[in-house]
């Protein structure tokens, strides 16, 4: 249907992207991110959240003076899932396939958290912290996950659902590789991924999306074999199964040379030169997991400035909704344990005023 300047959804998808640079605009900036960090408490935070930014009405039932940071993580973890379905419903023929696979990530993070305690024999401490608006999206019977009380009623559990190859790894006699199960369960939500942006006709966005996942995928594979090298002096066949395998700008003979290396600094060496040498020079940082969030931001600020595609735009404000929630954490732990405000901001990936 046309309507002078172009057809009603034509209008309706420059709406979206309208909308969501308005909502970019109102994020936190370094200003905000360093009055944050010099507060002296949770409580502090809270109120400064609640009174002086967007978060006002997600924090308006809070009680300042009691919030413990449990809580706070979990209300801000809230605001971002609830802001992501109100995007996606705000223009449903972009943003069903996008929530679908948002909400296979937090299936896969919040199963994950579970299984951790079922092997530390603490399920009981368990609280379904989908209540925190998932569970109006999912499929997962979450209140009935607590009633699994071993390992087989686990599998049982999740044969039910998306990530019924994870039960497969899952042993009652041996103790788990919680690094190959989550690796099970990444790869089911990098599926979802791949499969709702192969819904979309425009060939460009399609690419644009994809990079962003891969890169992402990537850099999280160069973490694990860094770390394991370096903090368990994990062998390649350790680490191999639990990469996700996906490659962007490094080729697979690279990605062998890393895992075969010697020690830590001799992998790191060899990233350093891979095609991320000249991301690592800008950024001044060779750690894959800054490096990554770094990357990811940069390219979501560019994307939501200039980007004329709608599912790239929103994709781009989903991951930078996931950057300041976990600089939020990352301040809401700093200021917990003291840590002064110069270290916590040093950790701060964010926008200045203006941009």
């Amino acid at each position: 249907m046309k309507d002078g300047g172009g057809t009603m959804q034509d209008k309706a998808l420059n709406s979206i992207t309208s909308k969501i640079r308005a909502k970019y605009g109102k994020m936190l900036t370094f200003s905000d991110y360093k009055q944050l960090s010099g507060l002296s408490s949770v409580s502090e935070i809270a109120s400064y959240l609640r009174t002086r930014t967007k978060y006002s009405e997600a924090l308006s039932g809070a009680n300042d003076s009691a919030i413990h940071r449990d809580h706070l993580e979990d209300m801000l973890k809230k605001y971002r899932i609830s802001e992501t379905a109100s995007i996606c419903r705000f223009e449903r023929s972009v943003g069903d396939e996008l929530f679908r696979f948002t909400v296979r990530r937090e299936e896969a993070d919040a199963l994950l958290q579970f299984i951790r305690l079922l092997y530390a024999n603490n399920t009981e401490s368990y609280i379904p912290k989908l209540s925190y608006t998932l569970d109006k999206y999912s499929n997962i019977d979450f209140v009935g996950l607590c009633n699994v009380k071993d390992v087989s009623g686990m599998r049982n559990f999740l044969s039910a659902t998306d990530f019924r190859t994870a039960a497969l790894l899952m042993s009652d006699d041996s103790p788990a590789d919680f690094d190959i199960i989550e690796t099970a369960f990444e790869r089911v939500v990098y599926e979802t991924a791949f499969k709702s942006i192969a819904t979309y006709s425009d060939e460009s966005a399609r690419q644009s999306l994809k990079n962003m996942l891969i890169l992402t995928a990537e850099l999280s594979d160069c973490s694990v074999i860094i770390r394991g090298k370096r903090y368990y002096g994990a062998a390649p066949d350790d680490i191999g199964p639990d990469l996700l395998g996906y490659t962007y700008l490094i080729p697979q003979k690279t990605f062998k040379k890393m895992l075969i290396a010697e020690n830590a600094d001799a992998a790191e060496d060899i990233f350093k030169n891979t095609g991320y040498s000249r991301y690592i020079e800008r950024f001044g940082t060779a750690d894959p997991d800054e490096l990554r969030l770094m990357i990811l931001h940069s390219l979501a600020s560019h994307n939501i400035h200039f980007s004329s595609s709608p599912p790239v735009v929103m994709m781009s404000y989903f991951a930078e909704l996931d950057i300041e929630t976990a600089n939020l954490i990352r301040i809401i732990e700093g200021v917990r344990y003291k840590v002064s405000p110069e270290q916590i901001l040093g950790n701060i990936i964010a926008r200045t005023e203006g941009n």
